[in-house]
């Protein structure tokens, strides 16, 4: 992918990825990221720097496409001005089926297939309230709510959602090798669970307990210190050791080596 001035074709193009996968895409899409007006409104300016704003709304590109082998649609925000990828979403999309992505003027990206529609909310907005089908209340979240986990500006969040019961999230480094092909490397990764009912129970009692003493009680009971460990989006996709962080007696029972079955390299726990 190369960025050329249409005001002046002739000068050189400039590389911003140089991905050499070897594998087939399709039904692919480039689209300007625009600030919303809600954004721009929250933006307190002098008239002179107006033009300044506007000029800031064009800063991000939004790729999007299907590949094939390992059916996936692909969804890349890329910064114009550092050439680096700021986040990339990879869901499931069968190769012989047709799919259309759209960039939504609220900057919520929306996947038409099949299978149904798909949309996800770019930039770093709070979460939207929805509601289902069935009456159920959702919440949207974007994807930039999980810039929290970047140890360097450079790096970018992956969101491998290929399959649901196995989401994870992941933040790599981009770099170009010898041969200015873009390549990227895991820095560490987190993976997303769905609560059970027995678990939305249980944090709801932590989180009515009034005294310290009760917490720590709760989390002595346990049989299985497995959910302290699990990362919801109903815990704004961090897990019970990040909220508990103030309770030294609980965490120092949580982090103990009775728990360490629950202590992976591949998944690192924060608190």
């Amino acid at each position: 992918m190369v960025c050329f001035d249409s005001n002046e074709p002739d000068k050189p193009c400039e590389l911003l990825i140089a991905w050499n996968h070897m594998l087939d895409i399709a039904d692919a899409d480039i689209q300007l990221l625009v600030a919303s007006e809600t954004e721009l409104e929250d933006d307190v300016v002098e008239d002179q720097d107006v033009e300044n704003v506007v000029k800031k709304k064009y800063t991000s590109i939004v790729v999007s496409f299907k590949m094939i082998g390992i059916n996936t649609y692909n969804v890349f925000v890329i910064d114009l001005d550092t050439h680096l990828i700021k986040y990339w979403h990879e869901s499931y999309q069968l190769w012989e089926s047709t799919v259309k992505g759209f960039l939504l003027t609220s900057n919520e990206f929306m996947i038409l297939s099949k299978d149904g529609i798909n949309v996800i909310m770019l930039g770093e907005k709070k979460p939207r309230v929805l509601k289902d089908k069935d009456g159920q209340i959702r919440l949207l979240h974007a994807l930039g709510e999980m810039n929290y986990l970047k140890i360097e500006p450079t790096g970018h969040v992956y969101f491998s959602c290929q399959f649901y019961n196995d989401r994870q999230v992941c933040l790599q480094e981009q770099y170009q090798d010898m041969n200015n092909n873009t390549k990227f490397d895991d820095i560490y990764k987190i993976k997303i669970y769905e609560p059970t009912l027995r678990e939305l129970m249980l944090l709801q009692s932590i989180y009515g307990s009034g005294k310290l003493s009760d917490i720590e009680e709760i989390v002595i009971d346990q049989p299985n210190a497995s959910i302290f460990f699990k990362v919801f989006l109903e815990l704004d996709m961090k897990c019970m050791t990040i909220h508990l962080a103030f309770d030294n007696r609980s965490i120092k029972r949580l982090l103990s080596k009775k728990n360490k079955q629950h202590f992976s390299s591949e998944f690192p726990i924060f608190y």
